[in-house]
Order: structure tokens, then sequence, then C-alpha cells
């Protein structure tokens, strides 16, 4: 009867794009391992964008039990995963702030200022992110569709965030 959900911290970059920190975007430092088992879990892997604010719906869905209704999160037990998740990078210095959005396929970086402020990285042709299409021409119905879902977390969630214009 007891379900576990074992979830690591987040990378400090492992030396990827010679960064060895925790505040950046690339998947070695934001992507965080999580593992779940027992009964009615299921078993295999999969590679559904998820949540750390997914944590409390999931234990209170397999406890019976409504999560709290200013809960963010959405219950991992639910078939139906989320279409991108959103990370944040805040500095004392409010001029370095960064959003994240990452979708199934795409990462969407965004600065509020910098020589590369805006970042798009396909994750199944350029699994290193090192192509930046932002400015590519090609990638520019991606890049709005990103600029949207992060303009709707940005109203869900209040957040104040402006990327650089």
């Amino acid at each position: 009867r007891t379900v576990v959900l074992l979830v690591s911290d987040h990378g400090e970059g492992q030396g990827g794009h010679r960064w060895a920190q925790k505040a950046a975007f690339y998947e070695e430092s934001v992507h965080v391992p999580m593992m779940m088992a027992g009964p009615g879990v299921g078993q295999g892997v999969t590679n559904r964008l998820a949540s750390l604010l997914d944590i409390l719906p999931t234990f209170c869905d397999y406890a019976g039990v409504p999560a709290p209704a200013e809960v963010r999160g959405v219950s991992l037990r639910k078939e139906v995963g989320r279409e991108y998740v959103v990370s944040e990078l805040r500095y004392q210095d409010a001029s370095r702030d960064g959003r994240m959005v990452r979708s199934a396929r795409y990462k969407y970086i965004v600065f509020r200022s910098g020589a590369n402020a805006e970042q798009l990285f396909d994750l199944e042709q350029d699994p290193g992110e090192v192509e930046n299409l932002a400015r590519r021409p090609e990638a520019a119905s991606e890049l709005a569709r990103h600029r949207r879902m992060l303009a709707e977390w940005s109203r869900q969630t209040g957040d104040r965030f402006r990327p650089a214009s």
C-alpha cells in the first residue's frame, strides 16, 4: 500500500558547455531524475514531462484525497502529460533573471538581457544544445509557440518576468 517517489537534486553542469554550476538551463543542470514505485504505479520508463510541483498532487491522488486548490501541479498517476514545464532562474540582480520552457521536443530559454537572451533548441536533433534556432526563419513557428507557452504560464502564475526586448 506504499508508494515511494525518489527524486534527486538537479545537476552541476558536469562540464557540459564548459559549465560547472547549477545556474543554467542546460539539460545537465535542469534535468531532475524521478523514480516512482508501488502498487498501481506501473513499470517501465517514461519521458513524459513532469515537474516537482506534481509530487503533492500525485501523493494526494494515490491517497484518494483531493490536492489543495492552490497547488499548481498535476498528478503523475494520470496518463495525460504536460504540454510543457517551466523553470526559473532568479538572481539578486534581476537583470540576469531567466525562464525556460521545455516541451517534448524543444527547449526555449529567455533572459532579461544578454547577447543570447533568447534561445531555442531542438532536443531531438541537437541533444547537446549547441545550435540556437531562435534567429532561424525555419524555427519561427516553434519560437512563437514557446513564447505563447511562457506568456500563458506567466498569466497563470502571476509571474512578472519580462524577457529582453
